[in-house]
This record gives structure tokens, C-alpha cells and sequence, in this order.
């Protein structure tokens, strides 16, 4: 019965959450909601699937961040803490990152330190992975047209 009501009640929270983001959205970003109407149904389904799979790739990074120093973690914990955090990361500061690494050193006995260590070579890898296929496209693309 107490893992019946610890299971509603994430997802209770969890919904809350999502409420109190659009409540937040909606009363501070200033946006043309109209614009919305606009996008083909094309574009939004490759958008979709688009999105779908950097999702994936985020819970997949988690999981080899995390074998990567001896913990183990299911992907699917992995995609749902991956998934779950960065809604925190449309607000301030970073959020999301912050209450992930509170939720692994909690969860997961994870130290903050090497949290932080493995947060900063996954941004290094991202950025230079940009910027090699910016480089890329730059030199051998003519975008003039």
C-alpha cells in the first residue's frame, strides 16, 4: 500500500510540475501563440521525432556518465531522470542540472564532484562536436542562395 501511494504521488508531483511550467510560461515568456499555426504538420512531426531522439541521446549520455564511474543505473531511470530535469532547465540558473545532481547523490550515492566533472566533458564534447559540423558545413556548403 506505501508503494502504491509513493508511486501516485510522484506522478501527482510530476503533473503539478508540468502545470506550474506552462503557468509559467504562459504568465512570463512573452510569445505570438499564433505563430504555432504556421508550422506545417511535416515540420512539426520531423520536430517531434527530431526532439524524440536528442531525448534519447540525453538518457543515453546520463547512463554512460554514470557506468563510466562504477554506478549502475537502468536506462530507463536514465531517460526519465534525463527527461524529468531538464523541464528544470527552463528555469533559472541552471536548474536542472542542479536537481540532478541532487537527485544522483541522493539516489545514487553519486559524489557532486565527479556530477560536475562528468557534466563539464559532456558539455566539451557537445561543443566540439558543433563545432566541427558548423566548421564543416561552413567551409564546404555554400548557404549564399
Amino acid at each position: 500500500m506505501r508503494e502504491f501511494a509513493r508511486k501516485n504521488l510522484k506522478i501527482i508531483l510530476s503533473y503539478a510540475l508540468f502545470a506550474l511550467v506552462l503557468v509559467y510560461i504562459f504568465k512570463y515568456v512573452n510569445f505570438d501563440v499564433s505563430k504555432f499555426a504556421s508550422i506545417s504538420l511535416g515540420n512539426f512531426l520531423l520536430l517531434s521525432f527530431w526532439s524524440i531522439i536528442l531525448l534519447t541521446f540525453n538518457g543515453v549520455t546520463l547512463k554512460l556518465s554514470m557506468e563510466a564511474f562504477k554506478r549502475k543505473i537502468s536506462f530507463g531511470e536514465a531517460f526519465y531522470v534525463s527527461q524529468y530535469f531538464s523541464l528544470f532547465s527552463y528555469l533559472p540558473l541552471k536548474a536542472g542540472i542542479i536537481a540532478e545532481g541532487a537527485y544522483l547523490k541522493l539516489k545514487h550515492n553519486f559524489p557532486i564532484n565527479k556530477y560536475i566533472a562528468g557534466t563539464i566533458l559532456v558539455y566539451l564534447a557537445n561543443f566540439l562536436i558543433y563545432f566541427l559540423a558548423g566548421m564543416f558545413l561552413v567551409l564546404f556548403f555554400d548557404f549564399s542562395k
